[in-house]
């Protein structure tokens, strides 16, 4: 049976930050829990974050502009803040973040994306598009 918050295997490695073949390498090994070998396979999201939160640097891949997971500084650049104002929304349970096995938080480029919408559609009355236009 295939998982509910299942993501196909490509974009399960984004989140991971691997290859698609590192990643089956992954399930293969046991880390990663897959849907059966003879349908499409999926993966579960949340599977696939915490395998990311525990497998990986979080010094390698994170803050490069395609990737799924960012860091402090680039988390409030994407917000249109600094790193301070960025722990105070943290603090208050306004940023979500999760943190890595290595004591870093990591932050997920789409939720502050949404994030940053909200706040200039509150400032300006209107939200940011594609492209920031």
């Amino acid at each position: 049976m295939s998982p509910v918050d299942g993501v196909s295997l490509d974009e399960a490695a984004h989140i991971v930050g691997c290859s698609r073949r590192t990643l089956v390498r992954h399930i293969e090994a046991g880390r990663l829990p897959a849907g059966p070998a003879n349908q499409p396979r999926r993966v579960s999201r949340a599977d696939a974050e915490m395998l990311a939160l525990r497998s990986r640097s979080s010094r390698v891949g994170f803050d490069e502009e395609s990737s799924y997971w960012v860091g402090a500084t680039a988390a409030a650049e994407l917000v249109g803040v600094g790193v301070a104002r960025l722990n105070q929304l943290v603090a208050a349970e306004r940023i979500p973040f999760e943190v890595h096995t290595d004591g870093r938080r990591i932050y997920r480029r789409e939720q502050l994306l949404t994030v940053a919408n909200a706040r200039d559609a509150r400032r300006h009355g209107r939200a940011r598009t594609v492209g920031g236009r």
